[in-house]
């Protein structure tokens, strides 16, 4: 009678078990595990329409609603026509941080669909998009957007750019405001015009980078239709890649990794790198088909917040020397 009750009650515990562990959620995915962890007050930004290279920008906030501290990850981008960085990266439950987002309009019109992503140390299987989104329409563009010129010593260089426009619109005049530069037409058809912009050497000293723009101005408008940056420098035979690092100072020490890039008669016996400030320190070098590898090492809590040229390199005996630039941003 004992051994019949005393299995009567192991029936009933097992069916217990089981009825929990039915009842019981499938193990959430890692996505689903992140949503639970951090509110974005949208994912979906719609900027409307823009113009040909038009630049805008928007805020969000992304909330920590779970119940134990994350350390957010720099934002991941699709390209590098958006930007997207945290003022902040730790959240305690209940703390916000801003999410910067900047989206620059391409140089054709169209629609835009860019997709920046948000992850978490805790959680870094996973990525919670973000997707901006624009229409860009105009009644002309150019083919490039933008365009860089490298002059060569005591001699004068050019680059194309092709115009087109709407029906009904014409092109009346282009301007740029640098003297120097000058612009003439190569070809003209009904809806597009080819012109070459030429800028010579003139008086540009080493290392100099000239930022300018060529303005479109189409008939019967005062102010231009559309504004194509032009950039020009001397031309170096070595040249840093990037030329620019951008850092948040999330952390004391980051480590990063740019190239030099070499014209093949250049000999990498004959380059000179050196640091500009005590908080870059060059850690290794290495060469591989015309690249110099440099590996950095950066002491953020040395770095003021803004720009400034950090690392050089030249040749012996002969100029212009490269500089590598840093801009630091604003940390929580």
């Amino acid at each position: 009678m004992q051994l019949h009750a005393m299995f009567r009650a192991l029936l009933g515990l097992c069916a217990a078990l089981l009825l929990t562990s039915c009842s019981r959620p499938s193990t959430s995915t890692p996505e689903a595990l992140l949503v639970e962890k951090l509110d974005v007050e949208r994912q979906m930004v719609d900027f409307g329409e823009l113009a040909i290279n038009q630049v805008v920008r928007e805020t969000l906030i992304v909330e920590n609603v779970g119940k134990n501290t994350v350390h957010l990850l720099e934002p991941e981008r699709e390209c590098g026509c958006s930007q997207a960085r945290f003022d902040r990266l730790e959240l305690k439950p209940g703390e916000s941080a801003s999410l910067e987002l900047e989206l620059s309009a391409p140089g054709s019109p169209g629609r835009v669909e860019k997709r920046v992503w948000l992850a978490c140390r805790e959680i870094s299987a996973a990525r919670l998009p973000v997707t901006l989104v624009a229409n860009v329409s105009a009644a002309v563009w150019s083919q490039p957007s933008s365009l860089t010129i490298e002059v060569s010593p005591n001699q004068e260089a050019s680059r194309n750019v092709v115009l087109r426009h709407l029906p009904g619109r014409s092109i009346s005049k282009l301007e740029c405001p640098r003297p120097e530069v000058s612009v003439s037409t190569v070809s003209e058809g009904e809806l597009v015009r080819e012109v070459q912009v030429n800028v010579p050497s003139g008086n540009l000293e080493p290392g100099e980078v000239v930022e300018s723009q060529l303005a479109v101005f189409l008939e019967a408008e005062s102010e231009p239709t559309l504004r194509i940056p032009v950039r020009y420098r001397l031309r170096s035979p070595f040249r840093f890649s990037p030329d620019k690092l951008t850092l948040v100072p999330h952390q004391a020490a980051i480590h990063r990794t740019v190239s030099l890039l070499m014209d093949p008669d250049v000999s990498p016996d004959s380059l000179q790198v050196e640091s500009l400030v005590k908080a870059v320190t060059v850690e290794s070098q290495r060469f591989s088909r015309n690249r110099l590898i440099i590996q950095l090492r950066l002491d953020t809590t040395e770095l003021a917040e803004g720009a400034a040229s950090v690392l050089q390199a030249k040749v012996s005996g002969r100029e212009p020397a490269e500089r590598l630039v840093v801009h630091v941003l604003k940390s929580s």
